[in-house]
């Protein structure tokens, strides 16, 4: 994930932090249980919620999407 958001040339700090919040966000959602299989699914769940909620309040794409 890391190494897609620096490839779309976001900061490194930034791509590390990002990556960190989306993967915490998909744990959130996945709940107790959790296993490390269950994260990839959760993670475009995680993205689109994302995107609607910078639509929602008049946000262009930003640097995730």
């Amino acid at each position: 994930m890391i190494g897609g958001f620096l490839a779309r040339r976001m900061e490194p700090f930034q791509a590390a932090a990002a990556a960190v919040f989306i993967h915490g966000e998909a744990a959130l959602a996945a709940g107790m249980g959790l296993i490390a299989e269950d994260l990839p699914a959760r993670i475009p769940q995680v993205l689109q919620r994302l995107a609607g909620q910078q639509n929602s309040i008049g946000m262009s794409r930003g640097p995730l999407l």
